[in-house]
């Protein structure tokens, strides 16, 4: 999860959110990513 945050802290808009919003997001698509790769 931390490789995640690192790769895509250019990501980051201060506008559009919190840090936390923006880390949940990260949270949620790193583990639906790994959810679509163990299910195949």
């Amino acid at each position: 999860m931390f490789v995640a945050v690192l790769d895509s802290a250019h990501t980051y808009r201060a506008e559009l959110g919190t840090e936390i919003a923006w880390l949940y997001g990260v949270a949620r698509k790193t583990i639906s990513a790994e959810r679509r790769r163990s299910s195949c």
